[in-house]
């Protein structure tokens, strides 16, 4: 059985490492994966999913044309017929165009899966999602979210929808001293006092506050050093303030990375102070690792699945912040919360027994 899964790139953001994990651990003996993605360049994943037997389809993004990007998407359904289930992971600006060709070609399952709760700001985003919204329930057949408040977004507050928990690996993120003394020597940070974030350079991820933020913990701590994993549009803005403040030796960009179970290891505090997130699966990681995390209110308190996170208010300044990071500089006993993770949900067995079950019924064949 092959599953069309619908993206903008497969590159290392949040949604695409958690459909890669799933991809990974399900039965490919019974399931396969394609991706249909609204990109023409190449993505982080693109050789690992060729490696794994799935397909990669390209079709005009929808910034470069908007009409290009509806005829590619619909002729792209009239050639390609064989698909019984469409997952689509799209913003609703790009996911109606994937859910109405679905359904004029009638594939029999589509489903609009939410991983976020808001989108781009300004009054015609607005407009135009909230019409979109209206939309969505004539074409879809299944609706998934990640949390209530990501659901909410897609679909309304009165609409029903079914929570599909992000998963992980999480015996590959339990905390290990030897890893983290590997990991600190050789990003040259021993004996020194390591924040980390990870997340796109993205409005969303707050890193021009982040920044703020981790100049006030220098001035108290010189010790201090901050490690930001991802790319995105906005790097060079980020890497500009941080030249401007005299901080380029202790702020390291390390790029996409594909060992960020270890790189939690290597850090003292995880921080977070993202605009708005339809769930956080990262945060979920740096408690695996045992990690304190320091992240905005804005991000839903279900990622709490372990008494090492604390939300603090976006309306609070930079100083309030770095004191919250610096309670942690004198060290703490970094535990084992395996059992606290699995006990949330958020281990791999179940959700991907799940959606592995779903998938099938969707087409009459035994599980």
């Amino acid at each position: 059985m092959r599953v069309l899964q619908c993206v903008s790139k497969m590159d290392c953001g949040g949604i695409e490492t958690k459909l890669m994990n799933i991809y990974r651990n399900i039965n490919r003996d019974l399931i396969q994966f394609d991706f249909l993605v609204q990109s023409d360049g190449i993505g982080f994943y693109d050789e690992e999913i060729y490696k794994l037997g799935g397909r990669i389809y390209h079709v005009t993004p929808r910034k470069k044309s908007i009409l290009k990007n509806k005829r590619d998407i619909r002729n792209f359904f009239r050639e390609h017929t064989e698909y019984e289930v469409v997952h689509a992971h799209l913003p609703s600006l790009s996911n109606i165009e994937v859910l109405i060709a679905a359904k004029m070609a009638n594939i029999k399952t589509i489903i609009a899966h939410s991983r976020n709760s808001s989108g781009p700001r300004g009054l015609h985003h607005y407009l135009l999602h909230r019409f979109n919204r209206l939309r969505i329930n004539r074409y879809v057949t299944h609706k998934f979210a990640i949390s209530d408040i990501a659901g909410y977004w897609l679909f309304g507050k009165n609409s029903k929808f079914t929570i599909l928990k992000n998963s992980l690996d999480a015996e590959k993120y339990v905390f290990n001293a030897d890893v983290r003394a590997r990991m600190r020597k050789n990003l040259a940070v021993e004996n020194k006092f390591v924040i980390g974030h990870i997340g796109r350079f993205h409005t969303q991820k707050n890193h021009t506050f982040l920044i703020d933020v981790f100049s006030d913990i220098y001035k108290n701590n010189k010790e201090a050093v901050l490690l930001l994993i991802g790319e995105g549009s906005l790097m060079t803005k980020i890497k500009d303030k941080v030249n401007s403040l005299g901080l380029e030796n202790r702020v390291h960009f390390l790029g996409v990375r594909s060992d960020v179970p270890d790189l939690l290891q290597a850090m003292d505090v995880f921080l977070f102070p993202s605009l708005y997130e339809g769930f956080g699966n990262v945060l979920v990681e740096a408690q695996a690792a045992g990690l304190a995390c320091i992240t905005s209110d804005q991000v839903p308190a279900s990622t709490g699945v372990t008494d090492l996170i604390e939300y603090v208010s976006l309306s609070e300044p930079a100083s309030v912040w770095a004191n919250r990071v610096l309670a942690y500089q004198n060290g703490y006993i970094r535990r084992n919360t395996l059992n606290e993770v699995r006990a949330a949900g958020f281990d791999n067995d179940g959700n991907i027994k799940w959606l592995e079950r779903f998938y099938l019924e969707q087409s009459n064949r035994e599980y």
